[in-house]
């Protein structure tokens, strides 16, 4: 998959790649105590590999999955770098086991990449979404903030802006957690990047399975666009963030064209040595639930400014105070507690107005709530 995203990204993006510099990104975690949440995951496990080449005093890798942490440890002490590793198989939700994390090992830099991502299977998933992307990033940035963390650094995505799907909702919820719970010690900042080249689950590892296999490729829409971003920009802007940041920030990723997802198609195709359409077709599925035409990294309601990089924005956005914030949990984790989506759907609208939710979540909602009501 290296070589098919080296490829494209040249012939593609069509810019420049967005580089930090690396004693920019050393200077923020040499000698660090770090924690990655999400470890086992693309975006986490990418992360991992960028961190343990900055020489942290020590790696925190904590996921939900045996299997993926596992994997991960395999091949990060293959490398036999020397950075002392801590593994933690648990979950963000855990609040005892996230302040035991806190206190054994006591990490002064936090990267929050645990999330729930997958757009149409999570519009079937509103419960267990909103649990782990809303209140999970809450209980961790309350934890960061009880015990004094330096730094805490949340990963968005572009789909949290004007959002259509669950995930995107709860993506913005957490970003607003984030900006408005700034402890006094505690640095606080979210970076809300895009679609990531070879990611698990994401389109271009999904074209090369359906070109080996010589089947059609199947694409949403004619005119369905998204950003994208190599795994080395990505993991490069999630630590240069802390380089550039005040608390309280939010920054994306200075992205002037989108990429058409069916022109992604036709020159992978053409990259694998076949005729689009002659050798193998492409066919259109239409937009799945939750899905959007095409992405924005900034609302309307927000505005943007340049900062030191000439390739990232800080973007001042709408933030609700952490009084607000913390009444807002609270009333999720009593709808949580019961599993009463009406009502959990009722407070992510209040504290994410722009959020338009779907036909199939708002059926899924009603379904719920038949079950609970014989």
């Amino acid at each position: 998959m290296k070589n098919v995203e080296d490829g494209l990204f040249s012939s593609l993006l069509n810019r420049a790649s967005i580089q930090f510099d690396e004693g920019q990104l050393l200077s923020e975690i040499e000698g660090k105590r770090v924690l990655v949440t999400g470890a086992g995951g693309s975006i986490g496990s990418a992360l991992s590999r960028r961190l343990m080449s900055l020489a942290p005093a020590q790696l925190i890798l904590l996921d939900h999955s045996e299997n993926e942490l596992y994997q991960l440890g395999v091949e990060l002490e293959a490398d036999e770098i020397g950075t002392p590793l801590t593994f933690v198989l648990g979950n963000v939700c855990d609040k005892p086991l996230l302040d035991e994390v806190f206190i054994r090992h006591r990490p002064q830099i936090v990267f929050h990449a645990a999330a729930f991502k997958h757009v149409p299977l999570s519009e079937h998933q509103p419960l267990a979404v909103i649990h782990n992307n809303v209140i999970g990033s809450y209980l961790l940035a309350d934890c960061g903030i009880r015990h004094g963390v330096e730094k805490l650094v949340l990963l968005s995505t572009d789909k949290a802006v004007s959002s259509t799907s669950i995930m995107g909702a709860s993506k913005r919820f957490a970003e607003l957690i984030w900006l408005g719970l700034c402890g006094a010690r505690t640095r606080s900042v979210v970076v809300r990047f895009v679609n990531v080249f070879g990611s698990r689950g994401s389109v271009v590892p999904r074209f090369a399975e359906q070109i080996a296999r010589r089947s059609p490729l199947t694409v949403s829409h004619p005119e369905a666009s998204r950003f994208f971003m190599t795994a080395h920009e990505a993991t490069g802007l999630i630590i240069g963030v802390l380089w550039l940041s005040a608390s309280g920030t939010l920054f994306v990723p200075d992205l002037q064209e989108a990429v058409r997802i069916l022109t992604l198609a036709e020159r992978m195709i053409e990259d694998a040595g076949y005729a689009p359409d002659k050798d193998i077709p492409i066919t259109f599925c239409d937009l799945r639930p939750g899905e959007k035409l095409s992405e924005d990294l900034i609302s309307a309601h927000e505005v943007s400014y340049p900062t030191a990089h000439p390739q990232v924005r800080r973007v001042e956005s709408p933030v609700p105070s952490a009084r607000v914030i913390r009444n807002l949990i609270a009333e999720l984790q009593k709808a949580s507690a019961c599993r009463d989506v009406v009502r959990l759907l009722e407070i992510v609208c209040e504290a994410v107005p722009e959020y338009q939710p779907s036909a199939v979540l708002l059926a899924v909602v009603e379904s719920s709530t038949e079950i609970r009501n014989r």
